[in-house]
């Protein structure tokens, strides 16, 4: 069953100032570059979505062969991107909907929803000490649906809608929790032990 990951770096970072996914972390390691050896470590295929505005995160996409895509309506908000990926990978069992800005998302547990959505779950979701986070997938019987997404919202709408749908996986993760939106948040992730930053085995 094949489930293809999207990466959603599409939006302004405007409480960060700046680009934050091109922040380095470690080892000339940036943001994105943490997300995506995530991926990388738990095996799944990818298309990172970005903006026609962010030239540099193109450039750094291509100098690193991603694979990705260009929304030419990102400035609609998350949704708008999130409908863009999916549309861009149609052909596929499902979609794993993972926001570019959460780099401390163990790789078993984007293994673990994976594994749930190859078992016929239609909304995989990770919990942390109850609290629901990223990244959530979706199977896909919700294709018409996700393309219809846009604003700012992603699809929130959608989760709340399928409620009876909505698989829940304990995780011992913190990380599913956790993204940066400010350079504090960065430096949290840098300076705190629970998040290690060295980079895992890729590719």
């Amino acid at each position: 069953m094949n489930i293809h990951a999207l990466v959603l770096a599409a939006g302004r970072s405007q409480r960060f100032a700046g680009n934050k996914l091109l922040q380095t972390i470690a080892d000339k390691t940036c943001l994105l570059d943490r997300c995506i050896n995530n991926l990388h470590a738990a095996s799944i295929n990818f298309t990172i979505v970005v903006s026609p505005a962010n030239i540099a995160l193109q450039q750094h996409c291509a100098t690193m062969h991603y694979n990705f895509i260009i929304n030419p309506h990102a400035e609609r908000g998350m949704g708008s991107s999130l409908a863009y990926g999916v549309k861009s990978q149609a052909d596929v069992d499902g979609w794993l909907i993972v926001p570019a800005d959460m780099p401390a998302v163990l790789p078993v547990t984007i293994a673990a929803v994976i594994s749930a959505l190859q078992k016929n779950k239609i909304i995989v979701a990770p919990c942390y000490q109850q609290r629901q986070g990223h990244p959530v997938g979706f199977a896909k019987v919700l294709y018409e649906e996700l393309i219809q997404l846009d604003g700012d919202q992603g699809a929130r709408a959608i989760l709340h809608a399928h409620l009876d749908l909505l698989h829940r996986i304990d995780v011992i993760d913190s990380g599913i929790l956790f993204d940066v939106d400010t350079p504090e948040d960065l430096q949290k992730f840098i300076s705190d032990t629970s998040y290690p930053v060295s980079t895992p085995p890729a590719r």
